[in-house]
């Protein structure tokens, strides 16, 4: 049986991939160097629910103390370094790092990395 945290991994890193299948250059051509900055990244605990506005509420399956933002540095469209926040559980931080660490190696690009908060909590709006 697979573990939860080694499923994330998987699932993660393949809905990636196929993002790259579907679209294999949606930067216009802007390419990250082949060497550049190391990547960074940060962990810490949400402060409270005032750090989540528009996706946390009383009576969400998960408390806010049970989340954590990760900031992580991606590669953007435009060939340059950026670094990002998401919001997740507690448990799967330390593995979302991973999976960011392996995508910015592999200088995978992806267009923004923002909290849904930025959207309103409004998933649809985030895409």
């Amino acid at each position: 049986m697979v573990g939860p945290r080694r499923a994330l991994t998987v699932l993660v890193t393949s809905a990636a991939l196929l993002l790259a299948a579907c679209n294999p250059d949606p930067t216009g051509g802007a390419r990250p160097p082949s060497s550049g900055p190391a990547f960074t990244s940060g962990i810490w605990s949400v402060g409270g629910a005032a750090d989540l506005p528009h996706s946390w509420r009383a009576g969400c399956p998960v408390h806010w103390n049970d989340l954590s933002t990760v900031n992580v540095a991606y590669w953007g469209y435009d060939g340059k370094r950026h670094t990002g926040n998401l919001v997740v559980h507690d448990s799967v931080a330390a593995d979302v790092v991973k999976v960011f660490r392996r995508v910015y190696e592999v200088r995978f690009q992806i267009r923004r990395i923002h909290p849904v908060d930025a959207y309103q909590g409004s998933d649809a709006k985030s895409m």
